[in-house]
């Protein structure tokens, strides 16, 4: 009868051992999923918040300049902004980014829809003010200022679309109602997080259309100092006008699309931490209940 207890004994205590066993290797899978699944998700956001842009934000300044009607500088006074912009001490670059569309985008020879391409006309100095990486070509010389109409830039999505495989140096297309020869390919350009880089064709500009704002590059300068400085010029050259001056930033430029990530991540962050201190205390204790139940066995 007692060796019949001590049998029935072993083979609960072997069966209970099996269940701890079994409810540890679940516990073990389970944290590890979900750590290993908080760190892919973090990774995910990191890379959504860190995607290459194509341009640079550090020591850029954007220069708004409205008139007594309330609507963008246009023809002189925008170059007279632009001007005055660049005779600040310490500005590197400074151009203008015109408002108004040129006419539509024809390629010969191609059916391909540009219906939707982004058509910008840009003064001297444009792709060294916002740091536009080129990755193929040149961007404009000076002597190509003002629009001589026989050359253009378009961006990395608009040669992929137009010459898949192939380089867009030297290729035709219309533009602006010229003909001209590719020159340059530059970046893809993200201006927000959530959408894909645009098919941009870049033209100089004639200097005649009304420009968004001005754009500067001022190595190593403070908005503190350089707004005032940046406000007084312009206001010395157009005293009528109202002028708001704007650092470069990556919440002026992109908080809209990173909003969301910059939210999920600490959420995440915060599972993923409560999850494996849970997973932690349940091994511990599953651990702790092995050891006690053979005790004897280590004596």
């Amino acid at each position: 009868l007692m060796r019949q207890e001590r049998s029935d004994g072993r083979v609960r205590r072997s069966a209970s051992g099996r269940m701890a066993r079994t409810m540890l290797v679940s516990e073990l899978t389970v944290a590890s999923v979900v750590v290993i699944g908080a760190v892919f998700v973090g990774l995910g956001i990191y890379r959504y918040l860190n995607q290459p842009l194509g341009y640079q934000m550090e020591d850029r300044f954007q220069v708004f300049v409205t008139g007594a009607n309330g609507r963008s500088a246009t023809g002189p006074d925008a170059r007279a902004a632009l001007g005055a912009v660049g005779q600040v001490g310490g500005v590197a670059a400074a151009a203008l980014k015109h408002g108004g569309a040129f006419d539509g985008v024809l390629v010969p020879s191609s059916t391909v829809d540009l219906s939707e391409v982004s058509r910008v006309s840009v003064t001297a100095g444009y792709f060294e003010a916002w740091g536009i990486g080129i990755r193929a070509g040149r961007s404009f010389s000076a002597s190509e200022y003002p629009d001589n109409g026989s050359v253009a830039m378009v961006s990395v999505p608009f040669a992929e679309r137009l010459w898949p495989g192939g380089s867009a140096l030297g290729q035709s297309i219309r533009a602006g109602g010229h003909l001209r020869q590719v020159i340059g390919v530059t970046e893809p350009l993200r201006w927000q997080l959530d959408v894909e880089p645009e098919a941009i064709v870049y033209v100089p500009a004639a200097g005649q259309q009304g420009a968004t704002y001005v754009i500067a590059f001022i190595p190593g300068a403070k908005m503190e100092s350089i707004g005032p400085l940046l406000s007084a010029a312009v206001a010395r050259a157009l005293p009528a006008a109202k002028v708001t001056v704007r650092p470069v930033t990556f919440g002026s430029m992109l908080e809209r699309g990173a909003g969301e990530a910059r939210f999920q991540g600490p959420v995440v962050i915060a599972f993923g931490i409560l999850a494996a201190t849970l997973a932690g205390i349940g091994v511990f204790g599953l651990v702790s209940y092995l050891v006690e139940q053979r005790t004897r066995e280590f004596g």
